[in-house]
């Protein structure tokens, strides 16, 4: 599996990609707009107030203040303006796909280049192309991995402490930018598992946790919870109203890891056995028949686009049901996966964590009762390409998934542009 050599030409499209991003940046320079305009008045709380009590409490959207305070940072080369503003995600996304390469160096993969399949994921496009506040926090939280990585590797170099702490220290800022990155703090010992040296590396760990949670306490004290204050309320009422959980979100969440994976590893959720295929089509006919009686997802992509093409209201609904079977199918047959792989390999630790993240970040989404969005998924991009590339091998399928990935993401980012 790690000497399955990536073509040139793959590597080539991937590029453009990244290429094409920045040019739609470039050619629709649109004043901020959607999640931009609202994220960007934090800037001026912090103008007006420091970063204080103050400021963390009358903090804006769900995010945490670490988006607010990067455009800070970045005001006097981008003044705030589009499309400035944007590529400093563009660069962050160039710091995820270094960091994800290192990574794959550090776990002696050959082709470290798989690190570019990043732009064969179209939910990058969107969460990268506009100035959003997901890729500060992904770029963190991949640098944050790196350097744990290396640090408990079997060559750590000199200095393993001062990495651990930089790399606790990332990790709190990868929570402080967008909270689900708490939970993976959960499956963090995995990485600290080696033979012998036991005391030691519990006493690494528990420095290693220390750094990462120290600043999101802090936040979270003054918040009184793990959302900004007003954002906060917003949830109590939803509570309130009796809506605390929401489980689909789970689900839906892991389909879309389901639905990269197939772009970037088709390989990972290869069905096994010889009758395997008919066995999960016939388990697929049965969730949907479930489905349409228990009415558990109803989901329909591009909606208003399918209702004005369909007239018939019964079929619109037909298909919303199906879509969702999809999405329940797709959800647990990529759990059962990752099971199927960790087995087959041996659970090697980092696939271990990785996977085991995965989950955790999708687990978030139970608890964001508003409603759901494909960027909670796109959180792991990092996560879904170091995990896809145990299992990348070289395919006559490859080109396509790439060429799908990058055309749906291209298209997406267009669509917000030009509100199409």
């Amino acid at each position: 599996m790690k000497e399955s050599k990536i073509p040139r030409r793959e590597l080539i499209l991937l590029t453009a990609g990244l290429l094409g991003l920045v040019a739609l940046q470039l050619i629709f320079t649109r004043a901020p707009f959607y999640d931009e305009d609202d994220y960007l008045l934090n800037i001026a709380l912090l103008h007006k107030y420091g970063f204080g009590k103050t400021y963390l409490v009358n903090l804006i959207g769900s995010a945490g203040p670490l988006y607010s305070v990067v455009h800070f940072i970045f005001e006097p080369l981008t003044g705030l303006k589009a499309p400035y503003i944007r590529l400093v995600n563009t660069g962050f996304l160039v710091g995820v796909t270094w960091f994800t390469y290192r990574t794959l160096y550090l776990l002696n993969f050959s082709n470290r280049f798989y690190a570019l399949f990043v732009m064969a994921i179209p939910m990058t496009y969107v969460i990268a192309g506009l100035a959003l506040t997901e890729m500060p926090a992904i770029f963190f939280f991949t640098a944050s991995i790196y350097l744990i990585i290396k640090s408990m590797s079997p060559a750590p170099g000199k200095y393993v402490l001062p990495q651990l702490i930089i790399g606790g220290l990332c990790m709190s800022f990868a929570i402080l930018g967008r909270q689900p990155f708490l939970l993976t703090l959960a499956a963090l010992p995995v990485l600290f598992i080696s033979k012998g040296n036991y005391k030691k590396n519990i006493v690494l760990l528990a420095i290693t946790l220390l750094f990462s949670v120290a600043l999101p306490c802090y936040v979270f004290v003054i918040w009184k919870g793990l959302a900004p204050t007003i954002e906060g309320q917003l949830y109590i009422d939803i509570a309130n109203a009796g809506v605390s959980y929401r489980p689909d979100f789970f689900l839906l969440c892991v389909f879309y890891f389901s639905v990269s994976m197939l772009l970037i590893s088709p390989a990972f959720l290869r069905p096994r056995g010889k009758n395997a295929l008919l066995g999960w089509s016939i388990c697929f006919v049965a969730i949907t028949i479930a489905n349409f009686i228990f009415k558990w997802i109803a989901l329909l992509p591009a909606k208003p686009w399918l209702e004005k093409l369909v007239a018939n209201p019964h079929l619109v609904y037909t298909l919303s049901i199906v879509c969702g079977s999809a999405v329940i199918f797709l959800g647990l047959y990529f759990i059962l996966c990752v099971y199927k792989n960790l087995q087959a390999m041996q659970y090697p630790k980092e696939l271990v964590f990785f996977t085991a993240s995965l989950l955790l970040v999708a687990a978030a989404c139970i608890k964001i009762t508003w409603g759901f969005s494909s960027r909670y998924a796109a959180q792991a991009i990092p996560l879904i390409v170091l995990t896809g590339s145990y299992t990348y091998k070289n395919s006559r399928y490859n080109l396509a998934g790439i060429i799908i990935g990058i055309l749906t993401g291209l298209m997406c980012l267009y669509t917000y542009f030009t509100g199409v």
